[in-house]
């Protein structure tokens, strides 16, 4: 709130000077009796018709009309009019007060006490004490200001200039008449009478024009149960006046007074008692100065305090040129959200906090524990550290591009965006001069929005490295992930889990694509899809890599995970899905779709499998497609699946569709492998050219079809429980 001006105090003191001096020596019920005092200065019966504009009657804050969705405009017999009377000749004014006679929109003007009112010479230096009254000639202007219970002679939009209590707008639609005021312009165009009778004076018809707009203000955006208590309005082209004196406005040239008609600041508007959980609206009596041009327009700042207790922040651009006065403005004002989402894909919109540090390319570059937001096009020519655990919200068209971003002190990284999610994170270290650490390095990474794009420089010494590296969980409610690396993973997790809920990741590298690093076979590093689309590629890794773990799992439970291997240079590269061999690890489909292919040999090398497991496989419904690469030249592809150990595919329903490339099996498996297929399911296993569907036991009660390419490849063993629809076909199918 600004505080008030000195040379705020000097003006009114003046301007009360005046009207008080009015008031003592010119009111009175009887007009006879004050005809010759004070020199013999006439005295004056006064009545001017005065009316609300015609295309501004329905701004006042008096009633709010319901079938047009206005503020009508009344005068009622408690307002107070200040009137400044100015001589032709700009050397001579009086102010007093008049009053309507009447409520309604079409009343008179008469003196708010008494019948009569004189005049007083303005440039009599005996003004304080003994002030020479003056006789109108005609043609004198006055200057008419409206003023609704309060009697003071400033327009004071604050409650603090002109109340010793300081009343502030309290936000309700009744509170507004305090603040509401207006001016008119009358021309004294007769004086009838004569010393014995007295004097009247007729004037042309006052028509008041509101100085301010009325402002209806519903906030949308605020935590559930939680209302506005305060709200402080800032314009940040600092045109938000607090208060003025109209009269000293236009008479500054010709009245001797100091100059400081009018003063710029912030409003406050504070509810009270009328703040509740339930309440979003605020009403504001507000003036703006015009701007500089009819295309500027001007922020304005809203700072809130919820009944929690908590500052919320919030920006509403005004109309081009400006607000204009004397007009009833409704208008919603959102509060800057970002999305929190669950498990479930629901979401809630969770409010910026006011002390939430902006980002600009100037920093900050360490960020500890904290939310930052990113509202602009942000560069920041260096990385950033984490050292604590950071929010960072993207706002919607905003993006923020940084070379890397490190941690320290085992700081995270939570990704928000807003509801359309058009807000960007990149990670660039392409073109640093030392491309052997990843473009993010964090200890748990969650992302609820917006874009991340990560790009990953060539690792000249270590394949580890890459695009993102995470020793914590990542996990993907919403939103979309790239990562590329040139050369290692896209994303690498250390003794953790990736789980994707929903949104769309996507991720290309030359090494694996998606690397879950275990040593210590005391934790889990599993990858859950849940929903959305994951989709991982590498040109010479796998698309998935499980090093290792205890009891590890993949499990696709809604959503999508196309894994895609690369040309492989032999080991473990190459594969759709890999699962080291140190300890068994599991793939359960519970829905959604799993679609993997193994990697296309390019120079003289078998094509790679699709899957190789040490572990279990079992489908309990959606879609399992797998299919082994295609071998370079003369040589073999990979199988469908390859069980390196005791390893069981069990089918209880879904759609399952497994192939093998030339020269290898559908399902190629250790001596221990079986497979079994129950109580439904489509289930296809083809092999390929001069290979098998399975060259182990297989074990089926129903919606099993097996394809190869003779009989004398087809299995060594066949055991059925039932025989129902159950086929094996010996044909060759040619899958390239």
């Amino acid at each position: 709130m600004t505080k008030p001006d000195n040379r705020l105090h000097a003006v009114q003191l003046c301007l009360v000077a005046i009207m008080l001096i009015g008031l003592i020596a010119c009111t009175t019920d009887d007009a006879t009796s004050q005809q010759s005092s004070q020199g013999g200065a006439p005295v004056y019966s006064i009545r001017i018709p005065a009316t609300f504009g015609e295309n501004l009657s329905k701004t006042r804050a008096v009633n709010y009309n319901s079938e047009t969705g206005a503020l009508d405009a009344t005068f009622t017999t408690d307002d107070v009019i200040f009137a400044t009377i100015v001589s032709a000749g700009d050397n001579q004014a009086a102010t007093t007060i008049l009053k309507p006679d009447n409520n309604g929109n079409s009343v008179n003007l008469v003196p708010y006490t008494g019948s009569t009112v004189s005049f007083h010479d303005n440039t009599d230096p005996d003004l304080s004490t003994n002030p020479t009254l003056v006789s109108l000639t005609g043609g004198e202007t006055i200057f008419l200001e409206y003023h609704s219970t309060a009697i003071n002679e400033f327009f004071d939009y604050t409650g603090l200039y002109t109340d010793p209590f300081g009343v502030t707008q309290n936000g309700t639609l009744a509170g507004l008449s305090l603040f509401d005021y207006a001016t008119a312009t009358v021309q004294v165009t007769g004086i009838t009478g004569n010393e014995t009778d007295g004097y009247a004076l007729t004037t042309t018809n006052a028509s008041f024009n509101n100085q301010q707009s009325m402002f209806k203000f519903t906030f949308t955006g605020l935590p559930s149960g939680v209302g506005v208590k305060k709200v402080v309005i800032h314009s940040s082209e600092d045109k938000l006046v607090t208060g003025y004196s109209p009269t000293l406005m236009t008479l500054s040239t010709s009245i001797s007074m100091p100059a400081s008609p009018i003063l710029y600041g912030d409003i406050t508007i504070d509810l009270g008692t009328a703040a509740s959980a339930s309440n979003s609206t605020v009403y504001a009596a507000l003036r703006f100065d015009p701007l500089d041009n009819e295309t500027a327009t001007d922020n304005i700042i809203f700072t809130i305090t919820g009944t929690d207790n908590k500052t919320y922040t919030t920006t509403k651009t005004s109309p081009a040129g400006g607000f204009q006065n004397g007009k009833y403005y409704s208008s919603t004002v959102a509060l800057p959200t970002y999305r929190v989402y669950t498990a479930q894909n629901v979401y809630t919109n969770e409010q910026i906090p006011s002390d939430a540090t902006k980002v600009t390319s100037t920093g900050p570059t360490s960020w500890g524990t904290g939310t930052y937001v990113v509202s602009d096009d942000v560069t920041i020519t260096n990385g950033v550290n984490l050292t604590g655990d950071v929010k960072l919200i993207l706002m919607d068209g905003a993006s923020l591009t940084v070379k890397r971003i490190t941690n320290s002190d085992e700081g995270t990284l939570s990704v928000y965006g807003q509801s359309a999610g058009t807000g960007k994170l990149t990670v660039d270290n392409t073109i640093l001069s030392d491309p052997n650490y990843s473009a993010m390095t964090v200890n748990g990474l969650t992302v609820h929005g917006g874009e991340i794009e990560v790009k990953a420089a060539r690792s000249n010494v270590n394949y580890l490295v890459g695009g993102v590296l995470s020793s914590g969980p990542v996990t993907v409610y919403n939103g979309k992930v790239t990562a590329t690396s040139d050369n290692g993973c896209g994303i690498r997790i250390t003794y953790n889990h990736l789980i994707v809920y929903d949104g769309e990741v996507n991720i290309t590298s030359k090494g694996d694509a998606i690397l879950l690093y275990n040593d210590n076979n005391l934790t889990h590093t599993d990858l859950e899809i849940k929903g959305g689309s994951v989709t991982a590629k590498s040109t010479v890794g796998s698309g998935v890599h499980i090093k290792s773990g205890k009891g590890d799992k993949i499990t696709i439970d809604g959503g999508l995970l196309t894994a895609i291997g690369g040309e492989g240079n032999g080991g473990a590269d190459g594969y759709g899905i890999y699962i080291d061999p140190w300890n068994k690890a599991n793939i359960q489909i519970e829905s959604g779709t799993l679609d993997v292919t193994g990697g296309n040999a390019t120079t003289r090398r078998d094509g790679r499998p699709g899957i190789s497991i040490w572990g279990d496989i079992s489908v309990e419904d959606g879609t399992f497609t797998v299919k082994g690469g295609e071998g370079s030249d003369d040589r073999n592809g990979g199988h469908g699946i390859y069980f390196k150990t005791a390893g069981l595919l069990t089918v209880n329903g879904g759609t399952v569709d497994i192939t093998g490339s030339k020269g290898a099996n559908g399902i190629n498996g250790s001596v221990s492998s079986s497979i079994q297929a129950f109580n439904g399911g489509q289930s296809s296993i083809t092999g390929g050219e001069g290979s098998k569907a399975f060259n182990r036991a297989v074990k089926i009660k129903s919606g099993l079809t097996a394809y190869c390419s003779s009989s004398t490849d087809s299995p060594s063993t066949l055991i059925t429980g039932e025989d129902q629809n159950v086929t094996l076909s010996y044909r060759y199918v040619n899958i390239k």
